[in-house]
């Protein structure tokens, strides 16, 4: 996915803002795959075709659509390597060791979709794991796999690769968010020389009134800091559940820290009620291809430049010291 991601930023400059490509755009075979996928478009054979094609599409460029697509594709030739492998060494999972399981982890998904199962979590409690995973699974866990076998109850290996489509998605959704998106913003606050910390990991986090939390970026720091991001994915059906929580979380920080910046940064459907609500409790918001102009803000704000909005909703019935 970070291949795919850096990528995908070095197309956005090429086109600028994916909003006109070139021949040259479509030279490189991952290049060619995002750009068309981006815009629900085949290839049509050559670098001068396909960049026709894709400057006269009325459909707006889709970045999330394009590395979903990518990624999804490659993930697929491996989990069905993976599946082709683990059903060959295994007779069809009908000669299965412990040992064997416990030096090959990655198969564990093949045992999740094998069985039916699809979900691993479900998988781990019916079967009784304790601390299995695709990177280590001890003896007894092991034998707890093996023990669950019914070689007639196996499903097939097209059965099997069709099972890994949901976990196929899940990874992918959620490296989009964290890594695609991310590496808009990350791109805009590294041309602007921008000091920040990001989500991943460590003991700091930014103070609230009631609670503590970590940003996606803080700037420049977790402590006392000047402004922060939020940058979310979602679809329609999850906004507004967001949005909430989201919107609690930073009223809560900027009630304690009220000259830091509050920007969220977006991709999918953030509109009607749930974007209302965030309008209303950020100072700006912008879709992640927007993050220069972001950036900008946050530079001039750093600067001693007031780009709070007025009217801010704090925790208490009026606004907290600090703002003239």
């Amino acid at each position: 996915m970070r291949a795919v991601s850096a990528c995908l930023q070095s197309l956005f400059l090429t086109t600028d803002g994916f909003s006109r490509a070139e021949p040259a755009d479509f030279d490189c075979g991952r290049q060619n795959a995002l750009l068309l996928a981006g815009k629900g478009l085949s290839c049509l054979g050559s670098s001068d075709l396909n960049t026709s094609a894709w400057n006269l599409s009325k459909e707006p460029f889709q970045h999330a659509a394009a590395a979903g697509a990518v990624v999804a594709a490659k993930l697929r030739e491996q989990a069905a390597a993976i599946i082709a492998f683990v059903l060959e060494a295994t007779s069809s999972l009908t000669k299965v060791s412990p040992e064997w399981i416990m030096e090959h982890p990655f198969s564990l998904p093949v045992f999740v979709n094998a069985t039916g199962t699809s979900s691993k979590k479900k998988f781990k409690k019916e079967v009784k794991l304790t601390n299995a995973s695709d990177r280590k699974i001890g003896a007894t866990d092991a034998s707890r796999i093996v023990a669950s076998l019914k070689p007639d109850d196996v499903l097939t290996e097209r059965e099997i690769v069709a099972g890994m489509e949901a976990l196929i998605e899940g990874i992918v959704r959620d490296q989009i968010g964290k890594v695609v998106n991310e590496d808009f913003v990350k791109r805009a606050l590294d041309e602007l020389e921008l000091p920040y910390v990001r989500d991943e990991g460590g003991t700091a986090l930014i103070e609230g009134e009631y609670s503590a939390s970590r940003a996606d970026f803080a700037i420049p720091s977790n402590v006392g800091p000047r402004a922060f991001i939020e940058v979310r994915k979602s679809g329609s059906n999850h906004a507004s559940v967001y949005a909430n929580d989201l919107c609690m979380t930073v009223v809560d920080r900027i009630t304690r820290h009220p000259k830091c910046l509050a920007v969220l940064l977006y991709d999918g459907s953030w509109s009607g009620p749930s974007r209302e609500k965030v309008d209303r409790v950020f100072d700006y918001v912008f879709h992640v291809h927007e993050s220069r102009g972001a950036a900008d803000i946050i530079k001039r704000h750093l600067a001693g430049e007031e780009m709070r909005k007025t009217g801010r909703l704090y925790l208490t019935s009026a606004e907290p010291p600090g703002r003239p």
